[in-house]
């Protein structure tokens, strides 16, 4: 994590040996910015030396040579850096688990008390009220695949939660049950190919009957659809190439495909036939969103930026935001779609407003990013909850920021702006 020459071979034990209290508050800290608590050696040039050594050497990893060469004018929408968020509170035994170094989707905020994350074998909740943790979905034992499943993606609502693994197998819970049981309600097989990552898993209804599925986006170029109620595989769609995320449309009648192209897909939800496609990024793709706007879509490459498309004019970007450190690992909307939320590989996660994309801030940490997520909540201007996912071994775990006071701002017209 930390390990480096300027931290001084006498103080970097003592950082390894941290021994963390299970949840870290606002009110724990000395140093408002240090999230996670670290005792740094006595001086503040120590973190800023740290800080500027991991900029100056971190290696992001690409694809495609050269991606990442973007230059001032490539980024035409700087923001800038408000207390939006506040940090609350970080419970550090809350630890997911990261297991491959593109897949961040692995943190699963329901509830602002409910929060579902991946410990490679199974799924876990965290009850942010009392800090409990609970075992949801476990599969260590074989299974119907004749191996135990290592989760490389999850998704979980209000009503279930699914997780596809690293060969080709998908467990689901149904948790519309009194049951304690960790056992999964059903297991299947997405994928028998050799490229049978299931690289993402996003739940959303069905267009006709109402009823959860899980859009699985796969390595062997698929997007599957499984419905959790039949428990079977009811739609398979080709793509050109390995697909690494998709994100599916208010309407549920559209759907934005991206991956192993510098290509962005608009596709038929349905049919799976391509509406549109764009070009632009320099690298491979690992997320999408659609904002519940209905119209504004938000893509994150490996070539440091985050683009911004109004798919009512969808083949030029509004915007583009750049990175500090690495890729666009994963980019969330809130259920306003007043905000996106872009977590890069380590250390930062960008929180925009979407009202012109010009104001934001930047939340800056020690660790790898598993995942990020919004809690949903019944009033927008009471309860913007954010949630962060370390997978860092030593100074890791899952961190909630929530609305800070002093960004309620007002328009003359008493309209909540930020």
């Amino acid at each position: 994590m930390l390990r480096s020459s300027l931290i001084g071979a006498q103080d970097y034990p003592k950082l390894r040996a941290i021994c963390n209290p299970a949840e870290i508050s606002r009110l724990d800290l000395t140093d408002e910015h240090n999230y996670q608590a670290i005792p740094w050696p006595a001086g503040a040039e120590i973190v800023d030396r740290a800080r500027r050594r991991r900029l100056s050497t971190y290696m992001s990893y690409a694809n495609v040579p050269g991606s990442k060469a973007n230059d001032a004018s490539t980024i035409d929408r700087p923001y800038t850096n408000e207390n939006i968020l506040r940090f609350n509170r970080m419970y550090t035994k809350a630890r997911p688990r990261l297991m491959h170094f593109q897949l961040r989707n692995l943190v699963a905020p329901v509830t602002k008390n409910n929060i579902f994350y991946s410990d490679v074998w199974c799924v876990k909740k965290l009850d942010s009220e009392t800090g409990v943790i609970t075992e949801v979905m476990n599969r260590t034992t074989k299974t119907c695949m004749g191996q135990s499943i290592k989760i490389s993606t999850m998704a979980a609502t209000k009503d279930a939660v699914v997780a596809g693994g690293y060969t080709g197998q998908y467990i689901y819970k149904s948790l519309n049950t009194s049951s304690d049981s960790a056992v999964p309600t059903a297991e299947g097989i997405v994928t028998t190919d050799v490229n049978n990552i299931t690289n993402h898993a996003d739940i959303v209804p069905c267009l006709t009957k109402g009823t959860p599925q899980t859009i699985f986006s796969c390595n062997d170029a698929m997007v599957r659809t499984l419905d959790l109620e039949l428990n079977k595989i009811v739609a398979e769609h080709k793509c050109p190439w390995a697909i690494n995320w998709t994100a599916t449309s208010p309407c549920r009648k559209m759907r934005v495909v991206v991956g192993d192209s510098t290509e962005t897909l608009v596709v038929d939800a349905e049919s799976g036939s391509i509406i549109s496609s764009v070009s632009g990024h320099k690298d491979f793709s690992f997320s999408c969103a659609w904002s519940n706007d209905g119209y504004t879509v938000a893509t994150g490459n490996q070539d440091m930026t985050c683009r911004i498309y109004d798919f009512r004019k969808y083949k030029e970007p509004l915007y583009v935001l750049g990175a500090q450190l690495g890729a666009v690992r994963s980019v969330k909307f809130n259920d306003s779609g007043g905000f996106l939320a872009m977590a890069e590989p380590v250390d930062y996660v960008h929180l925009v407003s979407t009202r012109d994309f010009s104001r934001g801030q930047t939340i800056d940490f020690w660790g790898e990013i598993a995942g990020i997520g919004f809690s949903s909540y019944a009033n927008p201007y009471a309860d913007d909850s954010l949630w962060i996912g370390n997978s860092d071994r030593v100074v890791g775990g899952i961190m909630h920021f929530e609305r800070a006071q002093s960004a309620l701002i007002a328009d003359p017209l008493g309209e909540i702006l930020i």
